[in-house]
């Protein structure tokens, strides 16, 4: 087995040289090689040559003492402190490395997360500002093409409207009163006259090219997109999206005001069960 045992040493198969050095130390103890603690000195060469420096040390301390046997004439106390001092500072070098370069890869990343932070919210408020300044010419956009579609149809109705009301105050305030059956009846007659000119296809043909012309085509995509709903259907729309009360509807269209209500109602309905692209702007008229 000592044989085994020095073999194995010198090949450096540490793992065989424990285990034979566990045998030998079964059959004779520490007495190797003709010396009285030649196991203890083997254990520390292999120890050694295996990086347990610290180890080592211990069991050179515990091989010197009172023994002059084989380690005496191959190794000294001082080489054994020597390289016991050469591994804990290499070790000592390796954790400080590691530490070095943790620490480093934490500023690392925490430099990459502020600098993403900062370029995100750049990036954010860049995308938010363009987005308010897009709403706010938006907005501008509309209110410019409201005014206008408003001025437009104004300016088509605005002479008819200004005479019914009028004609309406003149009206009402007249007929409580006693005698005057002459102007009462001319009123009236004038009233209805600007009423049956209002009522009439020509008008409301005219009200729709003036809508076609402020709403992008509106009574145009009206009747492409739902061409199952019926003429009447159409004039409906079409007095609506000019802005006429439910009143005025039911005075041009010689209706009680509860039937242009239903009317208008069952025309929101066909439109929002419909596939009309664009019903969402058409509802909003009704």
């Amino acid at each position: 087995i000592k044989y085994e045992l020095v073999l194995a040493v010198n090949q450096r198969k540490f793992d065989d040289a424990r285990r034979y050095l566990e045998l030998s130390r079964e059959a004779i103890g520490n007495y190797c090689l003709g010396d009285p603690k030649g196991a203890v000195f083997y254990e520390y060469v292999i120890e050694k040559e295996s990086g347990n420096y610290k180890r080592a040390l211990d069991l050179y301390s515990e091989y010197v003492t009172d023994n002059t046997g084989i380690g005496n004439s191959i190794d000294n106390m001082n080489n054994v402190v020597i390289d016991y001092r050469k591994a804990q500072a290499e070790r000592l070098n390796k954790i400080a490395y590691k530490a070095k370069k943790r620490f480093w890869l934490a500023v690392g990343a925490i430099v990459a997360i502020v600098a993403m932070s900062i370029g995100g919210y750049y990036i954010y408020r860049r995308r938010k500002n363009n987005e308010i300044e897009h709403l706010i010419d938006t907005v501008q956009e509309l209110s410019h093409e409201v005014k206008s579609r408003r001025n437009s149809i104004d300016a088509l109705v605005r002479e008819r409207f200004l005479t019914i009301n009028s004609l309406c105050d003149d009206y009402f305030e007249l007929s409580d009163m006693p005698g005057d059956s002459h102007l009462k009846n001319a009123i009236f007659k004038n009233v209805k006259t600007r009423i049956k000119e209002m009522s009439s296809a020509s008008f409301r043909n005219q009200l729709a090219e003036r809508l076609n012309d402020d709403l992008n085509g509106v009574v145009d995509r009206f009747e492409a997109q739902l061409p199952e709903l019926s003429a009447d259907d159409r004039v409906v729309f079409i007095y609506s999206a000019a802005g006429f009360s439910i009143k005025s509807i039911g005075l041009f269209l010689n209706l009680k005001k509860s039937s242009v209500y239903t009317r208008r109602r069952r025309l929101r309905e066909a439109i929002e069960s419909s596939q009309a692209v664009d019903k969402e702007e058409f509802i909003s008229f009704l």
